[in-house]
């Protein structure tokens, strides 16, 4: 049982929801967020996969119940599966409610399954353009059709919910999709400041 009190901010409301970036690393190299030739932290500086766990968890013996991890690009971490597995514990036991994902989506066809198999049901997928010559250029590395390929996995390989979020003439959208038929779309637009 636990008996720590739980994390409050500076308007008493209790933190539940907890954002942690497992890699400063990407496979493309967007040019609203990378140069093309990155000097990445030296991985010594990293905290390790174990460290990270021991951070999450006492996050979550702290009263988090939501945790999205991001990056760069977390799916490119080496051996990233083992710190699922270990948050995974978290959501067995209910202690974690939700486990998440923000990704670009290029290595989710090789990982939405063992994700799903973890206890993960919602991932977020940054997609600035469904056009392959934007993407591109967008990207400089990056292949439109990998990610679709993850997006488009066939139920039940994808988590529940997916998400995509779409920048195009001065508006950003969220669309959802879900491979549970009880569920809903949801599209939300709001300008973008450019």
């Amino acid at each position: 049982m636990n008996t720590t009190a739980p994390l409050i901010d500076p308007f008493a409301r209790a933190i539940s929801y907890l954002r942690v970036s497992v890699t400063d690393r990407c496979d493309f190299r967007c040019v609203y967020c990378m140069a093309e030739n990155m000097t990445f932290l030296p991985k010594a500086e990293l905290l390790s996969l174990e460290e990270l766990d021991r951070l999450c968890s006492s996050f979550v013996n702290l009263g988090v119940k939501k945790l999205r991890i991001t990056g760069g690009e977390p799916l490119v971490r080496r051996g990233i599966m083992t710190f699922f597995e270990a948050m995974g514990r978290h959501l067995e036991t209910g202690a974690l409610d939700e486990l998440t994902l923000t990704t670009n989506g290029s290595q989710l066809s090789r990982f939405a399954q063992p994700l799903y198999d973890l206890g993960m049901r919602r991932i977020n997928v940054s997609l600035d353009t469904l056009k392959d010559d934007k993407f591109a250029a967008i990207t400089r590395w990056g292949r439109l059709p990998q990610v679709l390929a993850g997006i488009e996995a066939p139920a039940p390989r994808v988590c529940a919910l997916k998400s995509m979020w779409l920048r195009s003439k001065g508006s950003m959208r969220m669309s959802c999709s879900t491979s549970n038929p009880g569920a809903h779309s949801t599209i939300w637009t709001s300008p973008l400041s450019r």
